[in-house]
């Protein structure tokens, strides 16, 4: 029997359900010239996201950030790969 890729409750497979235009961050440059993805104002209050190996335009990584911006947070999402993650192979 194959194992479900994700718990109960969990957000499931990795595709956005969001279209980009709807993502409410903005990719900034940090300084020391880092790029990231950075979203929410947050008061005193800030979580770092680091994304998997398949970068930050991948994935949920930002509709993620948005959730957490939602709940008062300055949320931040490095692009610790700079623009050129691993490429997903077969299987």
């Amino acid at each position: 029997r194959r194992p479900k890729c994700c718990p109960p409750g969990a957000l499931g497979a990795t595709t956005c359900r969001r279209a980009e235009s709807s993502l409410r961050g903005d990719v900034e440059t940090l300084p020391g010239g880092l790029d990231a993805y950075v979203v929410g104002k947050g008061n005193k209050r800030a979580v770092l996201v680091a994304g998997d190996i398949f970068g930050i335009h991948q994935g949920r990584h930002k509709e993620i950030c948005d959730v957490l911006a939602d709940e008062g947070f300055l949320v931040i999402l490095p692009d610790f790969f700079h623009g050129a993650p691993k490429e997903r192979s077969g299987g």
